[in-house]
């Protein structure tokens, strides 16, 4: 169950912290100082939390001993 909790919690924080870079991206075109360099950040930040949740949700399909079988 643990593992459900993780990728839920994950997943909600994916599709949260895709709206706030989309925000983000916006900002950029307005040419802020620094914006730019957030925004990459958050989108980096972004595609390591998509394939972690992806991670999780294989564990939860395959089983956890997966990897050692």
């Amino acid at each position: 169950k643990p593992v459900l909790a993780w990728h839920r919690w994950l997943g909600t924080s994916v599709a949260v912290g895709s709206l706030i870079t989309s925000l983000l991206r916006s900002q950029v075109r307005i040419e802020i100082p620094g914006s730019l360099w957030l925004y990459r950040a958050a989108l980096g930040s972004l595609a390591l939390l998509v394939g972690i949740t992806g991670h999780l949700g294989a564990l939860l399909v395959y089983g956890l001993d997966y990897f050692s079988s």
